[in-house]
């Protein structure tokens, strides 16, 4: 932020200084130009220049904190989201899933309402991915949460506790709750 400022100071101090020597620069060079005659105040020019070349320093040096500034903010959005997250389901991982839980809860209790929360885990899961791969492994697990996601009502949370566990949690509607594990578990 002070970096920010510092840049930004530089290019508005070099515009002001470009406007109050440009003029002055711009008539003695059209002077020059028409009657030949040398400028009043030779090191104007000079300056002009130097003010130019300050102008082009600051814009650039703003332009890469600004570059800077968002790869730090993209690089800690992602240290945050593999810290919280499951790399291969984006499902919220074992770390995550306990104060996801408990700030739903707390919201559950705000309206009056209560949490279901259920855990499941894929039979035979070990075996099939030793017959056919982690390749394959993978692409189950996937499927997995996808469905699972597309089953859960809205504000749900989904977490991969490892392996080929999941465990996932709503706010507890006494009209949809089993509905909703008779899909889960078909």
């Amino acid at each position: 932020m002070a970096n920010d400022l510092v840049g930004l100071g530089i290019i508005v101090a070099a515009i002001l200084m470009f406007v109050a020597t440009g003029s002055s620069v711009l008539a003695d060079f059209l002077r020059l130009i028409s009657t030949g005659e040398p400028p009043r105040e030779p090191m104007l020019g000079v300056a002009l220049i130097l003010n130019v070349a300050l102008l082009l320093f600051g814009w650039r040096r703003y332009v890469d904190l600004t570059r800077e500034v968002g790869q730090r903010r993209r690089a800690e959005e992602t240290a945050h989201r593999l810290a919280h997250t499951d790399p291969l389901t984006g499902c919220l991982n074992r770390r995550s899933v306990g104060p996801a839980l408990e700030e739903m809860i707390r919201t559950a209790r705000t309206t009056g309402h209560e949490v279901v929360v259920a855990m499941m885990d894929l039979d035979n899961f070990k075996r099939s991915n030793d017959a056919h791969g982690h390749q394959a492994g993978d692409a189950i697990l996937l499927q997995t949460a996808q469905r699972i996601g597309a089953i859960l009502p809205e504000r749900s949370i989904m977490a991969r506790l490892g392996g080929d566990e999941f465990a996932f949690a709503a706010i507890y509607d006494p009209d949809h709750v089993e509905a909703i594990a008779a899909m889960l578990y078909a």
